[in-house]
């Protein structure tokens, strides 16, 4: 019987250095997920910011083009021809109105009504689109 509790004694000896090199492994692998998490929420937040930095340029973009297209409305007016004059004036109408939405409206919300469109006219989209390809693709051939 000695002889058993000699064999198992080293074994009882060995636990608490297993406990504690456990417990150690235990405190690295949770240093090391607290590491990733903090990396991860930086990474994250410079996306955000890049993201928000792109947005802005973006938006910045499109109410530049929406003054622009307005300035080309009062070109067209004041340098058109008496006799397109009628003609001119509806396209600068038209520029004008759709340089005010691009102005007033965000990236986002310009997507969310392409998106509402492409919905609501499916078709015509797909034949414009069509269209719009093969005069591409002639043009690219000529």
């Amino acid at each position: 019987m000695k002889d058993k509790d000699n064999g198992s004694n080293p074994v009882q000896k060995m636990m608490p250095k297993v406990e504690h090199m456990a417990s150690a492994v235990m405190e690295k692998v949770s240093e090391f997920g607290e590491s990733v998490s903090d990396t991860a929420n930086t990474v994250m937040g410079r996306v955000s910011e890049f993201g928000g930095t792109v947005s802005d340029r973006a938006n910045a973009a499109v109410t530049s083009v929406g003054g622009s297209m307005k300035g080309l409305a009062g070109t067209l007016r004041e340098k058109s021809p008496d006799v397109v004059a009628p003609y001119a004036e509806r396209a600068a109408v038209g520029l004008e109105q759709a340089g005010a939405y691009l102005k007033k409206e965000s990236i986002g919300e310009i997507l969310d009504d392409f998106v509402s469109l492409v919905q609501r006219h499916p078709v015509p989209l797909l034949m414009f689109g069509i269209g719009l390809g093969y005069m591409l693709s002639r043009r690219r051939k000529g």
